[in-house]
Parts: C-alpha cells; sequence; structure tokens
C-alpha cells in the first residue's frame, strides 16, 4: 500500500483536535463524478478538496482522515488520531475514521482503489480499530456515499 501524507502534498500538519477513532471507518464519495484518470488528476482533486473544505466551509483542514484514489494510493487528509468533519455529528467525527473514496456520481471503486481501501483497513486494524464500515448516510441524512458505494455496503462487502 502506498500511503502519500500531508508533506507529499506540501501540507503543513493539521491543526485539527486529536481524537481517538477506533469505531470502524465510515465511506464517503464527492456527489458529482470526478472522471480521475491521471494520476496528477488525483493529486490536483485532493488539494482543491482540501481548499474547498478550508475555503468554503470554514474548517480547519480538509475534512477526510484519508482518501483512497483509483489507483488504489491512500491519501492523507487530516491523518490519524485526529477530529475530523465528514460525518456531520460529534460522535461521528471522534469516533470513526473518515475515508473518501474520491469518486462520485455513478462511477465504481476500480478494482485497485477497493484494494487500496482493503489495505488500508487491515492497517487501521493492526491500530487497534473495529472492523466496522458505515456510510457517511448512516450519520446524517445524505446521498452519500452514493448509490454504487451504498449498493457495496448493503450487500455486506466490506463485512
Amino acid at each position: 500500500m502506498i500511503l502519500r501524507q500531508r508533506e507529499f502534498f506540501g501540507w503543513p500538519p493539521t491543526e485539527a483536535d486529536p481524537a481517538e477513532p477506533s469505531e470502524g471507518l465510515v465511506l464517503h464519495y464527492n456527489g458529482s463524478a470526478t472522471s480521475l484518470r491521471e494520476h496528477a488528476d488525483c493529486v490536483a482533486y485532493w488539494q482543491r478538496v482540501r481548499r474547498f473544505h478550508i475555503d468554503g466551509n470554514g474548517w480547519v483542514d480538509i475534512g477526510y482522515s484519508f482518501g483512497v484514489c483509483p489507483h488504489g494510493e491512500v491519501f492523507a487528509g487530516r491523518g490519524f488520531d485526529r477530529y475530523q468533519a465528514a460525518q456531520g455529528t460529534t460522535a461521528g467525527n471522534t469516533d470513526y475514521y473518515s475515508v473518501s473514496l474520491m469518486i462520485g456520481g455513478v462511477e465504481s471503486p476500480t478494482e485497485v482503489q477497493l484494494g487500496g481501501l482493503a489495505e488500508f483497513r487491515g492497517l487501521l486494524l493492526d491500530l487497534g480499530v473495529t472492523p466496522c464500515v458505515r456510510g457517511h448516510r448512516e450519520f446524517f441524512a445524505t446521498e452519500c456515499p452514493g448509490a454504487v458505494v451504498g449498493e457495496l455496503l448493503d450487500q455486506g462487502f466490506f463485512s
């Protein structure tokens, strides 16, 4: 698994509050299609998301703990052991890691992306995080993580 730390993107350490997420991870998607073809598109997308979360939402940093690009690389957002802003509830943001699959619309995760997510989930398990995988919609009235990922969750794909 390739884990791209914040320094890769030229970001300083996050100013997000410390937290101890241990209840599992929550999957997210973009909403509209991302159309990420080249790896450089993934890097630019992740940087745009961070700018939007800071400038548009007024958050201290990108809302997600991590992202997994269609090429299977894991991108640090707020990172490990940080309160994040993606779930829409205090308990969700404190107790779970949030992972954006960096897709949207009717885009499906790639096989290598699902492989990167599985490897990252294994790392979380090694760190003592429970195997629970939930969708954003379980915390907040939203379409996220979208129909495609929602169906995978409903079918128990991540169980």
